[in-house]
């Protein structure tokens, strides 16, 4: 063995096993305290061990190519058993790796490498309980109806839909820090008017009702005029995004209309039936009802087959998943699901927490996962609260909650969820507020113990990721912005949804910030190598290939409907072909960035 592998254990404790009960004193177990991880996944089919092996993997991978003498190195992997501290009855698996630092290097760079640290990770596994035989059509309607969000909110007053307003105006704040105190004044204004003294004088709730209200709490002119233009300036911004919601909603039904009618188009030109001008001149480069046109509509006939086959399972693994998750009617059998779930999450928290020798527990969600970590931290906050208040003594893994130091979402769609699927209004303003309070947020356990800040959030998003964004609703408010540290984590500079949201754990902005969160305690270092979002990539070539895809998605819909109905189309179809080719001009420009500035850490092995 040489020098460079060579480590120290010396430091390390080692656990001294009991003998047989002899009646003599049993020697005593050293404590070989460790940091957990624990680990929620997203949503749809993953085996047992998977995700938490990828994990394993990827901190391994990215700790290769850090510096040993400052960061360290993972070694030392081992797969181990242990007795369940719930009343599950299964064993629970983890993973346990070391962290090994090179201290005292000598002059040619080798050293001795020292343990300074243990890590266990756990995996929160709770895919089991969402499994079902629900039919991928009932998924479909029920999404479908989700989709009519905006317009719901667009449709009631500005007095409703609290956490949801709240959230655009810390949007807001985040983008003007300097200005947090007039936003602040704001926030309490807009709370104060959910009062039975507020709703006696704007009992419509309308905004015309909320400046009144603003104006009638402020003292001097100049406070009104400050005041009243922010909150005009709030409403129009939330409006532009309602709006604009509303309109990429459409853009994705355009989408996958077209798509469909383009392929049906394809395969009736083919025939002597129904063959458009611009079918015959433009899009088919044979003539129809020949070899060709047979084997073309039997190539059409397969894409679409594969087309119904991939969503009707996309619907039943994975959007079956959020369905279960954010059912709020206790009555129906989805919301047993829900709390199964919940109840998985919150037992593998309890099992590690109850773990004497665990000094810190670090919770990572991923997608879906995300969300069912943070409230199944919140349903562990709320029980230790409860019985601190009656002065109860609390159960182990309540009483150490302050030592889950972070929690860290990757590819969140808390605030998604929220708008489309948690969105409710009544009439007594009293149940609206209780609601409000025990949905939670940061000012409650673990992220506040007793008055003061406990464990950490940190939220990994990317904007070509169109489940993931800056987390705002769950926010107790716009004043303390550190409340969730916004970590903006892009694998590529193109603009790939998909690539987007499943490179989180492979990409240096995130998994730098995971590993350094998870293995050393706190946030890394700013670096220059850093991506950043006012660079022309992230600037300009995202947005242009946003809107080239959008613009791309109406011209095929305006050529579709021009081919069928005027027997037209044929400048619009040379207008959709330089898009296409636009859009393969900016994605080669990312490309060739990717491999010029990669953003995602090497993926061969490091020497053993």
């Amino acid at each position: 063995m040489t020098e460079e592998a060579r480590t120290d254990d010396s430091a390390a404790a080692t656990e001294i096993p009991a003998g047989p009960d002899t009646g003599s004193e049993a020697p005593k177990t050293t404590r070989r305290p460790y940091t957990a991880i624990v680990y929620f996944h997203g949503m749809g089919s993953p085996r047992r061990h998977e995700q938490i092996s990828r994990l394993t993997d990827e901190l391994d991978l990215f700790a290769g190519g850090q510096d040993a003498a400052s960061v360290g190195h993972l070694r030392d992997q081992k797969v181990l058993l242990e007795p369940s501290r719930t009343e599950e009855d299964e064993d629970v698996a983890f993973v346990e790796i070391s962290r090994l630092v090179r201290r005292f290097t000598r002059a040619d760079g080798k050293g001795r490498l020292r343990k300074e640290g243990s890590i266990r990770i756990y995996e929160g596994f709770w895919s089991p309980h969402a499994a079902s035989d629900l039919p991928w059509w009932r998924v479909l309607l029920w999404l479908l109806s989700r989709f009519v969000a905006p317009v719901r909110v667009l449709s009631h007053p500005w007095r409703a839909h609290q956490r949801l307003k709240l959230a655009t105006l810390y949007r807001m704040q985040a983008e003007h820090p300097a200005m947090v105190r007039l936003f602040g004044r704001l926030e309490d204004f807009y709370l104060t008017f959910e009062n039975w003294a507020a709703r006696r004088e704007a009992p419509s709730g309308g905004f015309s009702g909320f400046l009144a209200h603003v104006s009638a709490n402020l003292a001097t002119a100049s406070q009104r005029h400050e005041a009243l233009r922010l909150a005009k300036a709030w409403r129009r911004r939330f409006l532009r995004e309602q709006l604009t919601l509303l309109f990429l909603i459409l853009t994705a039904g355009a989408a996958a209309a077209s798509g469909i009618l383009l392929l049906a188009l394809y395969a009736v030109a083919c025939t002597r039936f129904f063959a458009p001008e611009v079918f015959r001149g433009v899009l088919l480069p044979f003539e129809t009802h020949s070899l060709l046109s047979g084997i073309f509509m039997g190539g059409v006939a397969v894409v679409l087959l594969a087309m119904f086959l991939k969503t009707k399972r996309y619907l039943e693994t994975f959007w079956a998943d959020v369905m279960f998750w954010t059912t709020q009617e206790e009555k129906t059998a989805r919301f047993i699901k829900r709390k199964e779930i919940l109840a998985a999450a919150v037992s593998i928290l309890s099992h590690v927490l109850r773990d004497e020798d665990c000094t810190r527990v670090v919770v990572v969600g991923y997608s879906l996962g995300s969300a069912i970590a943070h409230e199944s931290l919140l349903r562990l906050g709320r029980r230790a609260m409860a019985r601190k208040r009656l002065g109860k003594t609390l159960p182990t893994e309540l009483a150490r909650l302050s030592i889950v130091s972070h929690l860290i979402t990757a590819g969140s769609p808390i605030d998604r969820i929220h708008y489309f699927f948690e969105l409710h209004d009544s009439r007594s303003h009293r149940y609206n507020r209780i609601r409000e309070k025990l949905k939670g947020s940061t000012d409650d356990a673990p992220f506040t113990i007793d008055g003061k800040p406990s464990a950490a959030w940190v939220n990994l998003w990317d904007d070509a990721d169109g489940i993931s964004s800056g987390l705002f609703s769950p926010r107790a408010s716009g004043r303390n912005a550190s409340a969730i540290t916004e970590v903006w984590a892009p694998g590529s500079h193109r603009l790939n949804p998909l690539q987007a949201h499943s490179a989180y754990f492979n990409s240096v902005p995130g998994m730098r910030v995971i590993f350094w969160l998870a293995v050393i305690g706190r946030m890394p270092p700013a670096t220059e190598q850093e991506p950043s979002r006012r660079g022309p990539f992230f600037r300009f070539v995202r947005p242009w290939t946003k809107w080239l895809g959008i613009t791309l998605t109406w011209t095929v819909l305006a050529l579709l409907v021009s081919a069928i109905f005027f027997d037209a189309g044929t400048t619009l179809a040379y207008i959709a072909f330089a898009q296409v080719l636009a859009l393969f001009a900016l994605e080669a420009a990312g490309a060739l960035a990717d491999r010029r500035r990669p953003l995602l850490f090497s993926r061969t092995p490091r020497d053993a």
